[in-house]
């Protein structure tokens, strides 16, 4: 059987994953050539945890499978094209240890963002509701959409994330010092004049009070 990995520049998990693989496979040739065997072995030892899956899975990939080619060579020489061999060439023992070991030493996840995640009060974030520190709506976007959504484009952000009923009033407001905006009204500085959305993106981020309204 022969896995067929995916570009190593490929977005997302895919390319992680590929990048990975192909990485490894390179450090573990270049780790026993250069120290030996006995460096190989204690660089699988101290992933699994166990010196008979290491001690199984280094033997394995020391087989001589042609002249002068170990399969770790052969790994090496087809991680650099698109298909990596290792289910086809490594005994069963052999190939559960390496997949156990890659598994821990790659450690490819993805990453909570703590705060986020443990606030009850960011679980839901439904379709049409406001975000309450910018005013900003939430929106359902077509894949289309959304590779071409640039969110530090003030044309987008009026597009896409500023609900029409903010957009139709004006309200007077004030701040302390100059605020650097990401509308197309980019900068306020005391007090002034300006449209719904500006004022209640102020307002929510503390950085202005409302006075009246226009």
């Amino acid at each position: 059987m022969v896995y067929h990995l995916y570009p190593p520049d490929t977005g997302g998990w895919y390319g992680k994953v590929s990048r990975g693989i192909r990485e490894n496979i390179g450090y573990l040739h270049d780790l026993y050539h250069n120290y030996g065997k006995e460096a190989l072995f204690h660089e699988i030892y101290s992933v699994l945890r166990h010196k008979k899956l290491a001690n199984t899975l280094v033997k394995d990939l020391l087989k001589e499978i042609g002249p002068n080619t170990k399969k770790i060579d052969y790994l090496y020489r087809s991680e650099r094209s698109e298909k990596v061999q290792i289910l086809e060439i490594l005994s069963d023992s052999a190939r559960n240890n390496y997949l156990n070991y890659l598994k821990e030493k790659l450690r490819i996840r993805g990453e909570a963002d703590e705060p986020v995640t443990t606030d009850i009060h960011r679980l839901i974030r439904l379709i049409g509701s406001l975000h309450g520190k910018t005013g900003f709506i939430v929106r359902q976007l077509s894949f289309k959409d959304f590779l071409d959504f640039n969110p530090l484009n003030p044309e987008h952000i009026s597009k896409y994330l500023i609900p029409k009923t903010f957009k139709n009033g004006k309200s007077k407001i004030i701040t302390e010092k100059k605020v650097e905006l990401p509308f197309e009204i980019q900068s306020v500085e005391g007090e002034e004049c300006v449209p719904d959305y500006v004022a209640i993106f102020l307002i929510a981020r503390n950085m202005g009070s409302f006075i009246s309204r226009c």
